[in-house]
């Protein structure tokens, strides 16, 4: 059995959660390059308080491999590089799925970025299902 559990993440954790979001920004949605650390305090400070978000750090044998929170239905999970590969974000989202069930949350929602396949094969592992593809376009003034 693979020693993975969740811990609340606290404001200690902020910088270590800006290292996870800075090596994989690639990867997200709105972040197009490394968020400086204002940017993310703030952020982490505008919804510290907010009911529909929870934090965790993903622990692995006592140490800290990565994050996964819920913002609203969506969830977003983070793995160090040297943790990836070995099973750590399905069992995290196995055990964040247990704490969604207990704070009342009927629906999870994951946003992949078209390039990381390696978070879908970890989503469609669990079960989620692809519901939509959802396309964009900027617009210039």
């Amino acid at each position: 059995m693979m020693d993975i559990q969740l811990r609340k993440a606290t404001k200690s954790d902020w910088d270590f959660i800006l290292e996870l979001r800075n090596n994989d920004f690639q990867y997200f949605y709105e972040q197009n390059s490394p968020i400086p650390k204002e940017a993310h305090y703030q952020y982490m400070e505008n919804h510290v308080n907010d009911s529909n978000f929870h934090q965790w750090i993903i622990s692995h044998e006592g140490n800290d491999v990565g994050y996964v929170r819920i913002l609203n239905e969506d969830v977003g999970i983070m793995v160090k590089k040297e943790a990836q590969g070995k099973g750590i974000a399905s069992k995290a989202l196995d055990l964040l799925e247990r704490e969604a069930v207990n704070l009342g949350i009927k629906k999870l929602v994951a946003l992949i970025h078209p390039k990381n396949q390696s978070s879908e094969k970890i989503f469609k592992k669990n079960g989620y299902d692809l519901k939509l593809y959802r396309f964009e376009k900027k617009l210039t003034d």
